[in-house]
């Protein structure tokens, strides 16, 4: 799930796993003292306001709790940061924690504007990031071969492994 809405809405899965080890340390039923709910701690109005531009009508705050929906919109409420922060990761974590104020507050060094709970975040984060990206870079950054553009000898036997698994699988179900 992190890979595939991380890859959907255009947000680093090594980022993902960051926020959520660090707002929930993966339990997906976690609420925190403000009401956030879910592996990555989302706010019931924010998630409303993305269910609706995602145009999901059957939307409850129960639904915080599923996995899958609290992935994607987390990762969807990302993306979005991601433009308004111009991608600058910093802001985004900030903003991610402490709303868009605080994320500029942070990106201009006005850390007396910045609660401490999110100078601490952003750090969390990052360090959870970089910890996953050494224990786990082929799991959350699978590589992709366009198999009709394999242009190595490499890609082209990965290529042809993968295909033959894949038939091979098929043809037992």
């Amino acid at each position: 799930l992190i890979v595939k809405y991380s890859k959907e809405h255009e947000v680093d899965p090594f980022l993902t796993a960051g926020v959520i080890y660090s707002e929930s340390h993966f339990r997906p039923t976690a609420v925190s003292s403000s009401g956030a709910l879910g592996l990555m701690q989302l706010i019931p109005s924010t998630a409303a306001g993305i269910a609706r531009r995602q145009g999901i009508t059957s939307f409850r705050t129960s639904d915080l709790f599923n996995p899958e929906t609290n992935i994607d919109f987390g990762t969807y409420h990302l993306q979005g940061l991601q433009a308004v922060f111009d991608s600058n990761l910093d802001g985004v974590i900030a903003a991610y924690n402490g709303g868009n104020g605080v994320g500029f507050a942070y990106l201009r060094g006005q850390m007396s504007n910045v609660p401490l709970e999110t100078q601490h975040y952003v750090k969390s984060v990052k360090f959870a990031m970089s910890k996953y990206r050494e224990l786990y870079q082929d799991r959350l950054n699978p590589p992709t071969i366009n198999i009709t553009q394999a242009s190595n000898p490499a890609q082209q036997s990965l290529a042809s492994q993968i295909i033959t698994s894949v038939v091979s699988f098929l043809t037992r179900q």
